[in-house]
């Protein structure tokens, strides 16, 4: 591992802390409150942001994963005793993230980024096969309706 102490002269740098920093002022500003869950033997505070490998984890160890989105992860027996249902972790996890489990796990499985964006694909770049649109079969729509 080459950590260094001080990035290279003309090196471009991305300060993560700064950034987190930021996220928090913009909801700050927001007036976006600290998120709590509320449980049966109260409330429990979850993080504003949590980590990536979340999504993969609650796959693997649900009980290890959640405890990752929780302010104290000592809080997870709370969380964890609560009698929680597939129900209920999907809707801790939109909460936490705005995305469903499904949609976290897809974009961590998804390609890393090159730093270029793949071009739209338009009629006039992809081949026709047919000449009916979509559904118009089923619906007995054809092409020149």
């Amino acid at each position: 591992m080459s950590i260094l102490k001080d990035a290279p002269a003309g090196a471009k740098v991305l300060d993560l802390g700064a950034e987190r920093a930021a996220r928090a002022e913009a909801r700050a500003a927001a007036g976006e409150g600290t998120p709590y869950l509320k449980l049966s033997a109260g409330y429990v505070e979850v993080k504003p942001e949590i980590p990536l490998v979340i999504a993969e984890l609650v796959q693997v160890d649900l009980k290890r994963g959640l405890a990752l989105i929780l302010a104290d992860p000592a809080d997870i027996d709370a969380l964890w005793g609560d009698g929680l249902s597939q129900d209920d972790i999907q809707a801790v996890m939109e909460f936490v993230t705005g995305k469903s489990l499904g949609e976290l796990s897809a974009s961590v499985a998804a390609s890393p980024r090159t730093g270029t964006n793949s071009r739209p694909t338009s009629r006039g770049t992809t081949p026709r096969i047919s000449d009916k649109p979509a559904g118009a079969r089923r619906r007995g729509v054809s092409a020149a309706s």
